[in-house]
């Protein structure tokens, strides 16, 4: 809406009023086909000793020694075979001396097994008798992975706050966690706002543009794991079109792109304020992104979470990747709430206005010296050819006038940097 200028934030502050309201520590249990990509909640603890009995390490022989037999390697020593243990099976009493049970790997070793000789080594002598010979070292149970030498029955599997990926999912079922603790992580509703926008695949008149804001902001939230649904529709210059959108969200985090300014068909701000939400912030002293609005409805578990985007596709970009995306991760668990950052010598100087955050687009290589970087010129916020031509953005201190050629220059990447 027009009047008086708004107060802009710095950013250092808008970070941190988004980083403290993603701190609410929501929880959940989800089945364990649900958990990645998400947070541990809690510690998970090992629920029995891991190997859970002495298991055979290799298909052998699972022989019992005398007592007062030398340490050395066997040569050609003959034991009488007395059973044959598969995977899953088991087997009462304990091996008596010079008795040996063919066992295959993953099986239970009988009691006062010494070892377990590979089949390699073994020659089948008839009766029931098996000649054995090779390296043997009877005091370090050779072939024997020997019980709870992983870990025993109680100690620390996994800490809360591991990020589950395809390993931890492993350890997870390897000790029954079936139904997983996890930091909850966000149902996201996205409205694009703009009378003039129109699906990608329609043919736009003189008038209209087509809606990149919406697939780009639907691939970046799909390709981090903080959040688990991710709708995106358009909606209407209007109040009571945007309050029927806000009616209809089911998401916990909603968010407009567009209608966030100070011209008369923004009306995302007002409307956000009569359904009862309230704006922790609506503008940011950075370019692109300066309309940024955050909101917040309800306590407690029961909050709802608002942000406006800029339309014009780069300030919509950004402000996606630099306060939505990391908002996300704080309230999954994550302890991270910033964006990933690296470091960068600069082969092109960059020359901006002082005064506000600015946040440059820019092109990184690797070599063997490490990443260098130069700034893709774009013709402003509404350019989103340069945004495709760009790999990571460059941020420019409100204090600086100038990065020359050579400086090392932090970056925020764009290419596998989502989480």
């Amino acid at each position: 809406m027009t009047g008086r200028p708004r107060k802009l934030h710095p950013i250092t502050d808008v970070r941190a009023v988004l980083a403290a309201a993603a701190r609410d520590g929501s929880t959940e249990r989800v089945p364990l086909d649900r958990a990645l990509g998400a947070r541990l909640a809690r510690d998970i603890r090992v629920d029995r000793d891991v190997p859970p009995f002495d298991r055979a390490a290799v298909d052998g022989f699972a022989i019992c020694l005398p007592k007062n037999r030398p340490r050395g390697p066997l040569c050609a020593e003959e034991f009488r075979v007395v059973g044959v243990l598969a995977a899953g099976q088991s087997r009462r009493g304990r091996l008596r001396v010079e008795e040996a049970v063919h066992v295959m790997t993953g099986a239970p070793c009988p009691p006062g097994s010494d070892g377990v000789v590979m089949v390699e080594r073994s020659e089948r002598m008839g009766d029931g008798v098996v000649r054995l010979s090779g390296p043997f070292d009877v005091g370090q149970s050779p072939g024997i992975a020997r019980r709870g030498e992983d870990a025993l029955r109680g100690s620390l599997a996994l800490p809360k706050g591991t990020l589950i990926g395809p390993p931890q999912i492993a350890v997870l079922a390897g000790v029954g966690c079936s139904q997983v603790p996890i930091y909850r992580r966000s149902r996201v509703d996205l409205w694009v706002t703009g009378d003039e926008v129109v699906a990608p695949e329609i043919k736009p008149t003189a008038a209209q543009i087509r809606n990149s804001n919406g697939p780009a902001l639907t691939a970046m939230l799909e390709q981090s794991s903080s959040a688990h649904s991710v709708t995106s529709r358009q909606v209407k210059d209007t109040r009571a079109a945007l309050r029927r959108a806000l009616e209809r969200s089911k998401g916990d985090v909603i968010v407009f792109t567009g209608g966030v300014s100070m011209g008369i068909y923004d009306l995302v701000p007002p409307t956000l304020r009569e359904a009862g939400f309230r704006v922790r912030v609506h503008g940011v002293a950075m370019r692109p992104g300066k309309p940024f609005l955050f909101a917040v409805q309800g306590t407690g578990r029961s909050r709802r979470f608002a942000f406006g985007l800029p339309g014009n596709p780069i300030s919509s970009f950004v402000a996606g990747w630099e306060f939505l995306l990391p908002f996300l991760r704080g309230r999954s668990g994550d302890p991270i709430t910033t964006p990933p950052s690296e470091e960068a010598r600069l082969v092109e100087a960059i020359v901006r206005k002082p005064g506000f955050t600015q946040f440059v687009l820019g092109r990184y290589t690797r070599d063997a010296d490490g990443l260098s970087v130069r700034p893709v010129q774009s013709h402003g916020s509404g350019d989103y050819l340069a945004l495709g031509r760009s790999n990571c953005l460059i941020p420019f201190p409100p204090e600086a006038s100038r990065f020359e050629e050579g400086a090392v220059v932090e970056i925020h990447p764009l290419e596998g940097a989502v989480r």
